[in-house]
């Protein structure tokens, strides 16, 4: 079926538009549901904003979405495997990358950003990653809670 739509968002202001957008989605959520958004860190995401500091897509120069069909049974998965394998292979090509998940509700409810970003009818967002150059470079991956795993034989 092959669903998967990408979209890239080249450059710092333009990632900065759309960014103030999402920033408009969580004053909005803060509002109507205040409790899930606090829960969420959307009152100081809101207010780092108001100081100058984008937390949500943390001045990225790039913008890499996943988009697909909403009605499509097989969108979702074909959509975050495609995302998850664009993360894997972006270190083999020199750029760092981090998975936007704040952007990514937004993009899903909010029909504001739904249309900055030219969604035609039916079109969800399923993923959205930032890209651009590390600062840092890791040698090794962060310290991980032991897999919780069940056999079941």
């Amino acid at each position: 079926m092959q669903p998967v739509q990408w979209q890239v968002i080249n450059g710092k202001e333009k990632v900065n538009q759309l960014s103030a957008h999402v920033i408009d989605w969580m004053k909005h959520m803060l509002k109507v549901q205040p409790d899930m958004a606090k829960m969420m860190h959307l009152d100081m995401i809101t207010a780092a904003w108001e100081m100058g500091m984008d937390v949500v897509s943390r001045s990225a120069p790039a913008l890499v979405l996943v988009n697909g069909p909403g009605k499509n049974p097989f969108a979702d998965n074909a959509c975050k495997i495609a995302m998850t394998f664009f993360d894997l292979a972006a270190p083999s090509q020199g750029l760092g990358s981090c998975w936007n998940g704040y952007f990514n509700r937004a993009a899903i409810s909010w029909e504001p950003l739904g249309q900055a970003l030219g969604f035609s009818k039916g079109v969800t967002n399923y993923g959205a990653m930032m890209l651009g150059y590390p600062k840092y470079k890791y040698y090794r991956l962060p310290n991980r809670n032991r897999p919780n795993v069940s056999w079941i034989e």
